[in-house]
């Protein structure tokens, strides 16, 4: 026989609840791949190109983006990236920290490659990057990233 107390079972939920702070920035993430999947779309479709003569520089500069084929490639796995960090991050994994880490110094890189073309642009993503960066070096500890191991802090 179960006693009173015994008869009563508690649910545990499967994962814990994410912060807000995080929450909201994989929500970022996930708008910026669905914003580039769009853009994707009216590439494909012809709705949006390219001007001819104009270079996008991408990588640290290392590789120039020219035809729309090329940049709709890019800007999938742009999206596709965003997806992975956006997971990464609600569910807690290292991974989505280091992932969103490297997106983030990339983007800077990039538009400071495009600044010259899109002032304006170029100045909302260096903030937002750098926005970005710290609040993950802020949370570093919720994804166990620069921890001692022989401290356990």
């Amino acid at each position: 026989m179960l006693d009173q107390n015994e008869s009563k079972l508690t649910v545990t939920p499967a994962r814990k609840k994410m912060p807000l702070d995080v929450r909201i920035v994989a929500w970022l993430g996930l708008i910026s791949a669905v914003v580039a999947f769009l853009f994707v779309g009216l590439l494909i479709s012809g709705l949006a190109h390219i001007p001819s003569g104009h270079h996008r520089p991408i990588l640290f500069g290392i590789i120039s983006l020219a035809s729309d084929l090329s940049l709709g490639i890019h800007t999938f796995w742009v999206g596709a990236g965003s997806l992975i960090c956006a997971y990464g991050l609600i569910r807690g994994f290292k991974f989505g920290w280091w992932l969103t880490f490297i997106f983030s110094i990339n983007g800077i890189c990039d538009s400071l490659l495009i600044f010259s073309d899109a002032q304006v642009v170029a100045t909302i993503s260096i903030c937002f990057s750098l926005g970005i960066i710290t609040w993950l070096l802020y949370r570093r500890r919720l994804y166990k990233i620069g921890r001692n191991p022989e401290t356990g802090k």
